[in-house]
């Protein structure tokens, strides 16, 4: 038997028709940023449990037993075992990794130096549009876009996030560079974040693109390249790299001191009054692997004396989140402004409008109105 205390699933037939299709014709529904599938990967029938549980429908869909109306705490049906219902979020992790770099776009000079790279003093890093579309044509979107400027040069940076093998960044890459290097008038270099050893080794394979002497072997950081940040002063100092340490090594022989380098850094950054802090709680609890993040989240609610501090808002940061995915899968350009207003608001109400508007909206603007 199976008995769910509290049973809520998002399912996107559960959404309204025009947020639906504002968010399916932009994504398919295996990149949708939460979706509710069975244990097996199957999803036909999961409409009917999701609207089953967040309607309190008086019958199961899968059994046809008779429930109380309204439904008392733990829902029955003898069905459930077999299907295991589950919910996953396949982006959260690859999104979190790119918005590291809008956080702190200097992470792309530090990481090309750990790679090797050369690079001369940077004055200032920002970064610029991901979109690689100039023409009214398929749009090509990237992860991130940077651009470090030295004062007397610039280097583009498109930072690429992969968790799993996909073919067609082979065409892909190659054009994300030549639109770059157009756009900023500069040399490009590709960086791609790939923390699984497998597929950081597809990823690094030379892109042969038929011009002669014009081959493109992508520059894959691998853990090797990241160090393990265990000291809470130096992971204050540098928060983005703290999270890239605990994607490259939470998981491995440093995954408890990583834990406890993570519970440290963020009573320190809090204990400062440094809003870093909870941005990076946040990204640190989405790295770790699930044993670990419930450590995590453990110790912080028993044993710090911030927690309340560093968890205020943290479901209008999450829904703020969704509002820029959906704008950015929708290929809808946001302004640095238009991010610190997101972001910024507090507003669960706000936040869950500027959701629906985000689905159907064809600028940034709209959110506003």
């Amino acid at each position: 038997e199976v008995w769910f205390n509290h049973a809520t699933f998002f399912h996107h037939t559960t959404l309204p028709t025009d947020v639906r299709e504002g968010l399916l014709a932009v994504l398919d529904v295996e990149d949708l940023p939460t979706n509710t599938y069975f244990g097996d990967g199957g999803s036909d029938t999961v409409s009917n449990w999701c609207a089953f549980v967040n309607v309190h429908s008086a019958n199961c869909p899968f059994c046809g037993v008779t429930l109380p109306t309204p439904p008392i705490p733990g829902i029955h049906c003898p069905l459930l075992p077999l299907t295991a219902i589950v919910v996953r979020m396949p982006t959260q992790k690859h999104d979190i990794s790119a918005e590291l770099f809008r956080w702190s776009p200097d992470l792309a000079a530090e990481l090309l130096a750990e790679m090797g790279i050369n690079m001369p003093k940077i004055r200032q890093a920002h970064d610029v549009s991901e979109s690689f579309t100039d023409l009214k044509t398929r749009e090509y979107k990237g992860d991130v876009a940077i651009v470090l400027d030295t004062g007397d040069s610039r280097t583009g940076v498109v930072v690429e996030v992969q968790h799993k093998k996909d073919e067609d960044k082979q065409w892909t890459w190659p054009l994300y560079i030549a639109t770059l290097r157009n756009r900023q008038r500069c040399p490009v270099i590709l960086l791609v974040i790939a923390p699984d050893p497998k597929v950081a080794e597809w990823c690094g394979r030379t892109i042969e693109t038929g011009h002669p002497g014009h081959d493109l072997t992508p520059l894959v950081l691998h853990s090797k390249h990241i160090p393990v940040m265990l000291d809470p002063e130096e992971i204050a100092a540098d928060p983005a790299m703290g999270v890239l340490s605990v994607l490259f090594h939470g998981a491995g022989e440093h995954g408890p001191q990583i834990v406890r380098a993570a519970y440290e850094s963020t009573n320190l950054l809090a204990a400062r009054g440094d809003e870093r802090a909870r941005r990076y709680y946040d990204y640190v609890l989405v790295m770790l692997p699930e044993a670990a993040r419930k450590s995590l989240e453990a110790k912080m609610m028993t044993d710090s004396p911030y927690y309340s501090d560093v968890m205020r808002g943290a479901e209008a940061r999450g829904e703020a989140r969704s509002v820029l995915l959906v704008l950015k899968a929708r290929g809808i350009e946001t302004t640095d402004e238009d991010r610190e207003r997101i972001e910024g608001c507090t507003d669960q109400s706000q936040l869950e409008t500027w959701l629906q508007r985000a689905a159907i909206a064809q600028k940034a603007d709209e959110l506003f109105v």
